[in-house]
Formats: structure tokens, C-alpha cells, sequence
């Protein structure tokens, strides 16, 4: 019992802050209202006829409840936590829920409990879903694996909300005995089960949803957008940098299902959340493609709160915290600040608190890549009369396996990929058409899921070059040409996130952009994007891994040599 707060809702004591001549967002009713907001100790204590230590004049500004991404892997931001809290507060954006499964499959729990310790270093609450599918298959070599009982001293955890995304919906259907145990643990904790499907067939979906899997974000058009609010999932409108769904989605939501619904951004990168926004921008969207812009609002706060139980968040109301956000206009969504426990820590769309010192990577998680050292016969790909190769599609993450002869490699080009976690000195080799860049190789370490190094070229000096660069690094991205390294980004967190400000990434990203289009690449694309999925074997239709080229469909490898089919 907090007898002061109490004292201070009464009216008896003065609040420590006052906010007058704002129209405030009823979410629970739908309306505004003209009223006095009182905050005391960073808890909303009463709205109507107060006094304050401090009075704010919102000068008749609209105040409404700050956002939540209800599904994030803050990893595709390429940023450290913290930075990451400084990029998408002034967005409006106050809590994420967020699943480190990208970090925790280089360094396993320690990974995950990297994230969780960010909550001590940002104005950014993280919540956090413990990954389920670390690594994602077991046909390639990831950096760690964690079983359901390494994730049970993490399940009381205060920020931890559930289980993460279940992508492995055939081990759910039919019962694979680990990924049970997972789901087992999860219930008997109480906690949520997040989802991970594209529902093509509607048992199919019954069975993946009878464990007690409550949402998924993986739906892509009307149809499955229906089938999965029809078993009881909840729908996540994913407006990510790679996926963007909530244009063919947003048509489903109706006044029946609207409190089932949310936003999440999945992956998006830090160039695109300071340029389009955050969750924010999905609101925008919303209302921009016809929405109610309270309905909006819901569905970027409300909602959210209410599925996870963050019972604190996604209202103006008595007992929530004062997480919320001014804006100037409401049909376009123009935040003009934003405020966390009463404070106001961005203006005009820049963080306005003093950063903290940038947070040491904990001993425990090792710097460096552990992968041998490659020489030019590493990279020898035999060329037979008729060969197998990846096939890219524009615009989208999907591939088509393609034969082509011998005459014809002049149009393609190698990708290899190198195990960089055991030093097992593994490399998988094959051909790809579809970069158009030419005289050059591009590298990273970003190759979901397992986070391999990944490397493409023309030639192989240039491919050697773009890998040493990397390891050098400890992680990252580069690209080089004809022999010089044209633009880098190191990534020594994991190979995943800078240990650098934003401004000094972006500015690093600008130059990798600006370099793949001097050496041929068109502007719309994103060959680093591309290249990161490439090795993700559960995408079809054909990957590649440290083990070789990988047939989705048949589910097993393959050879590059098309006559041994």
C-alpha cells in the first residue's frame, strides 16, 4: 500500500506533476476529454481537478497511451539494447516484447540474459519471450542449443513473459517429444506461448494451436488471417523492413475481432525506424489506410497490454504508469514528445536524457569469430555440365532452385558459408544468380538463424578479402572490390549488434549502401538483407549452409553436380 499516492488521488496531497489543457484518450471508452492529468512517483494517480508541485500546459495537445511492439528481435536493429531504447522512444514506443532467439543462438542463455540485463540501462522496458527453437533446425551448426530445462531458471524472471516464437510447427503437430517439454514448462508456469505459422491447412492448424500457442505474426494474407483468429490465435500485423503485412491484413479487423488484434515490427532496421518510425508508423498506416485513429491507437497500445497482462501499460487511467505520449496532431499521428514515468525523454523526435556510458560486453560472452583461417583452395567449386543453383526473387525471400550449364557460370555467382562458432572449418559452397553487383563480394555475419559467416563474389580474392576483413572485425559487414575494402560496419557484439552509437551505424550503413551501388547493385535493393536469409533452410526453396546446398522441400542436401539428381 502506497498511503502517499493515496493521499495524492484523494486530493489531499499535491501531486509531484501536473498536465493541464491537454485532451486526454479514454481508450476504454473511445473518447477525449478535457481534464487534468495527475502523475505522482511515475504513476498516473487521477485525471480531473488537481494540483501539482509542477504544472505542465499541453496547450491543448492530445495525449494518448505510449506504444508496445508486441513481437521484436531487437538484433535486426544491428543495435546494442540500449541504443535501441534511445532509436525508438521518441517513436512513442515505451515496451517491446522481444525475442533474443537471433542472439541467444550464438551464446545460448547468456545471450538471452544479456537482453534481460538491458532493463537496467534503458528507459525502454523490455520484456522478454525466452527463445523456443534455438538453434532453428538441427541441419546446420549454430553457435549453441538450449534445451527446455536450461530455459526454467529464466521462467521467473520478472521481465520474462513466455515462450518465443514456436517455429518449429511440425515438432508441435506432431509431437516431437524436446519441443513439448517447452510448451510442457511454459504452462507450468503460467506464462504465454507465442506462435510462429503460416496457416495453409485448418487441422493442421487446430493441432498447432491446441497446445496453447496464443499468437503468431507469420500470417500474410486475408484467408490466413482468418483462420488463425478462428482457432483463437491472436493476430500480430507485422510492418517490418523485410515483411510487410499490415496493408493485406488490415481488412480482416473488424469490431468483432479489433481487441485480438496488435502491431509488431518483427525485424526492422535502424534506418528505417528513424526515417518511418516504429510502431508508430504502423498506427500511421492504419489510419492512413482508413482506420479509426482511436481504433489505431488500440491496437498500437491497448491491446498489447491486455494479451501480455502488462497490467501497468496502455491506458491514460489511475494505477497505469505515466508512459505516454503528446501529440500535436492526430490523423497523422505527429508526436511532439514523449514521456516515461512522468519524465519527458524525447521532443520533436530526439531522445532528450543523457546516455549512459555505453555498457561493457559481459565476460562471459567471447569476442571473436572461431573460424579457421581460409585459404583460395577453401573456395574451389567444381563447374560440371549441368549444375545446380539458388535462384533469388526479387523483392521477396524466397528461392527457386535453377540447372544451369557449364557455359553459363559467367552470369553467376559463388556463396560459401563458414561455421564461425566451434572452428570446425566447415564450409558449404554453391552458386546463386540474382546479385547484380559485379567485380566484388559482400560478407556478414548476420545469417539467420545460426549466424554463420556468409560470404558472395565474383571472384575469389575479392571473397577472401570481404572474409578477413569480417574476422577482423570480430563481426560485421563489408564490402570490398577489386581488392580494397570499399565500406565495413563491425558488429563484435555477437556479430549481430555495434557496440557504437546510432549515428556512427547509420553513417556506416550509408556508406555499405553507397558502396554496393558503386559496384553495381541497384538502389532498391538490400543485398545484406538477401544475403542474411540465404542460409536459413527452412525458406524455399533451396539454401545454402556451412554443410552445403539444402533442398527445403526434400529437406536434406544436395549436391551442386545436377546430374547426380
Amino acid at each position: 500500500m502506497n498511503q502517499e499516492r493515496l493521499a495524492v488521488a484523494r486530493g489531499d496531497q499535491l501531486a509531484d506533476v501536473v498536465y493541464i489543457n491537454g485532451q486526454i484518450l479514454d481508450i476504454y471508452n473511445g473518447v477525449w476529454v478535457s481534464q487534468s492529468l495527475a502523475v505522482h512517483q511515475g504513476i498516473i494517480v487521477g485525471l480531473g481537478d488537481y494540483q501539482g508541485k509542477e504544472t505542465i500546459d499541453l496547450q491543448g495537445m492530445y495525449v494518448v497511451p505510449g506504444l508496445i511492439d508486441a513481437h521484436v528481435h531487437i538484433e535486426s536493429s544491428l543495435l546494442t539494447p540500449e541504443e535501441f531504447s534511445r532509436l525508438v522512444l521518441p517513436r512513442g514506443t515505451v515496451a517491446v516484447v522481444a525475442d533474443p532467439h537471433e542472439i541467444a543462438n550464438v551464446y545460448g542463455i547468456p545471450g538471452i540474459e544479456y537482453i534481460l540485463e538491458a532493463n537496467e540501462h534503458t528507459d525502454l522496458d523490455i520484456f522478454v519471450m525466452l527463445p523456443s527453437c534455438v538453434p532453428a533446425t538441427s541441419v546446420e551448426s549454430s553457435g549453441a542449443s538450449i534445451l527446455a530445462e536450461d530455459l526454467r531458471p529464466l521462467m521467473q524472471h520478472p521481465s520474462v513473459l513466455g515462450l518465443g516464437e514456436m517455429m518449429n510447427y511440425p515438432g508441435v503437430v506432431y509431437g516431437d517429444e524436446e519441443v513439448h517439454k517447452k510448451l510442457e514448462l511454459a504452462r507450468e508456469y503460467g506464462k504465454m506461448i507465442d506462435g510462429h505459422i503460416e496457416p495453409q491447412d485448418m487441422k493442421e492448424l487446430n493441432a498447432y494451436a491446441v497446445n496453447g500457442i496464443a499468437a503468431n505474426h507469420e500470417c500474410t494474407n486475408l484467408l490466413q488471417a482468418r483462420m488463425n483468429l478462428s482457432a483463437g490465435l491472436a493476430l500480430m500485423l507485422r510492418e517490418g523492413t523485410a515483411a510487410r503485412n499490415l496493408e493485406a491484413l488490415l481488412p480482416v479487423v473488424n469490431a468483432y475481432n479489433r481487441s485480438r488484434c496488435m502491431f509488431c515490427t518483427d525485424d526492422r532496421h535502424p534506418d528505417h525506424i528513424e526515417e518511418q518510425g516504429h510502431i508508430d508508423y504502423a498506427v500511421r498506416r492504419a489510419i492512413e489506410l482508413g482506420m479509426d485513429p482511436i481504433h489505431a491507437i488500440q491496437m498500437g497500445s491497448m491491446n498489447a497490454a491486455a494479451f501480455f497482462g502488462l497490467h501497468e501499460y496502455g491506458a491514460i487511467a489511475p494505477g497505469k504508469r505515466a508512459d505516454f505520449i503528446v501529440l500535436e496532431q492526430v490523423e497523422t499521428f505527429q508526436i511532439h514528445s514523449v514521456y516515461k514515468r512522468g519524465v519527458k525523454v524525447a521532443e520533436q523526435g530526439m531522445f532528450c536524457r543523457q546516455p549512459e556510458m555505453m555498457r561493457a560486453l559481459p565476460q562471459n560472452l567471447p569476442i571473436g569469430l572461431q573460424c579457421s583461417t581460409l585459404e583460395k583452395q577453401d573456395l574451389l567449386l567444381p563447374v560440371y555440365e549441368r549444375n545446380v543453383a539458388i535462384q533469388l526473387v526479387p523483392g521477396e525471400i524466397l528461392t527457386k532452385k535453377i540447372i544451369f550449364k557449364k557455359e553459363d557460370v559467367s552470369r553467376l555467382k559463388k556463396i560459401a558459408v563458414i561455421e564461425r562458432h566451434h572452428k570446425t572449418g566447415q564450409v558449404g559452397l554453391g552458386w546463386v544468380q540474382g546479385f547484380a553487383f559485379t567485380q566484388a563480394a559482400i560478407a556478414s555475419t548476420i545469417a539467420h538463424d545460426s549466424h554463420n559467416l556468409i560470404v558472395v563474389g565474383d571472384n575469389d580474392e575479392d571473397m577472401l578479402k570481404a572474409i578477413s576483413c569480417v574476422k577482423d572485425m570480430n563481426g560485421g559487414l563489408a564490402v570490398v572490390s577489386q581488392g580494397a575494402v570499399l565500406a565495413k560496419l563491425a558488429l563484435p557484439v555477437a556479430g549481430l549488434l555495434s557496440d557504437r552509437p546510432y549515428l556512427e551505424v547509420k553513417a556506416a550503413l550509408a556508406s555499405l549502401r553507397t558502396a554496393v551501388m558503386s559496384v553495381g547493385q541497384q538502389e532498391e535493393d538490400d543485398p545484406f538483407m538477401t544475403l542474411a536469409f540465404l542460409a536459413l533452410p527452412v525458406i524455399p526453396e533451396i539454401r545454402i549452409t556451412d554443410r552445403g546446398l539444402f533442398d527445403v522441400k526434400l529437406f536434406d542436401y544436395i549436391s551442386s553436380n545436377a546430374e547426380l539428381r
